[in-house]
């Protein structure tokens, strides 16, 4: 099962993002949405220092940035995770996922 879904190839190719699947399967968001994120909400997660002053969370995250590389399932703009992990190891390598292409879109930018 596991060599099935590491050989998939993707459908298509946007932006230089893989997409697999069809796009209508993932999240919609409006135009109003994507502009929040814009100036507000995705890009404040960048610098967000919450989860990096949270003790335990600053325990995860210190954990998760002496890996080499990550994957973020479901990366969505909620929590903000990968970001405060780059404020610890600004070099690791990540992969995000999720079903929404714009969300990826956002992350790649």
């Amino acid at each position: 099962m596991f060599n099935e879904i590491y050989n998939q190839q993707p459908t298509n190719i946007t932006e230089g993002i893989p997409c697999f699947g069809n796009e209508d399967d993932g999240d919609f968001f409006s135009e109003e949405e994507l502009s929040l994120w814009d100036s507000n909400f995705f890009y404040h997660k960048l610098s967000d220092k919450k989860f990096i002053e949270n003790p335990v969370t600053n325990h995860l995250l210190s954990e998760l940035s002496k890996e080499k590389n990550i994957i973020d399932l479901a990366s969505g703009p909620g929590m903000g995770l990968i970001s405060s992990i780059f404020q610890i190891n600004p070099n690791i390598l990540c992969m995000v996922t999720d079903a929404n292409l714009s969300l990826l879109k956002k992350w790649k930018s």
